[in-house]
């Protein structure tokens, strides 16, 4: 369990993002990452090469978030991004459309503080020695969702994710 929560704490790491503000507004100012965002929701999907009563299978999964109530800061000069909160996150696995695991993961943390760098759609987050990376999705004065694709090594086991965090402001 342990090896889970870091799991999606490290995919989490590269999704840092929420919000606290009013409505959308059609201004002609260019939506900034910088402040604080409120998380919305953090849902995963993926695939995973397991053995599975003897055989070499692969299972689907699918994790919502719930219970979210986490805010995460971009500040400039120096780039650094923090996280305040948590958040809990259901996780279904299914074989050959049978679900096959089921368990909730309670109190999850975003991201440790981090540097944080932007190249066009891409951010990158640098903490503890490691890097990801993330993929702006929408970017608007009120509204930011990102995308993280990764593979990581679970339980032995090579696990391909797709993280999708939304944040409002």
């Amino acid at each position: 369990m342990k090896k889970i929560t870091q799991f999606f704490i490290v995919l989490v790491l590269s999704i840092m993002f929420t919000s606290c503000s009013s409505d959308d507004s059609s201004s002609s100012s260019t939506p900034s990452l910088l402040g604080t965002w409120t998380g919305v929701s953090v849902d995963a999907t993926g695939t995973a090469s397991v053995e599975y009563q003897g055989f070499p299978v692969t299972v689907n999964f699918v994790g919502d978030s719930y219970d979210e109530n986490f805010t995460v800061t971009f500040s400039e000069n120096p780039n650094i991004v923090s996280s305040d909160g948590t958040y809990s996150m259901a996780f279904d696995a299914t074989l050959v459309g049978q679900t096959i695991y089921s368990e909730s993961f309670e109190d999850l943390t975003l991201l440790d503080e981090s540097e944080w760098s932007s190249d066009g759609d891409e951010l990158t987050f640098t903490a503890q020695g490691q890097t990801m990376t993330a993929t702006i999705v929408e970017l608007t004065n009120n509204t930011m969702t990102l995308n993280i694709e990764t593979t990581q090594t679970f339980q032995g086991n090579e696990a391909d994710v797709d993280l999708v965090v939304v944040f409002s402001r």
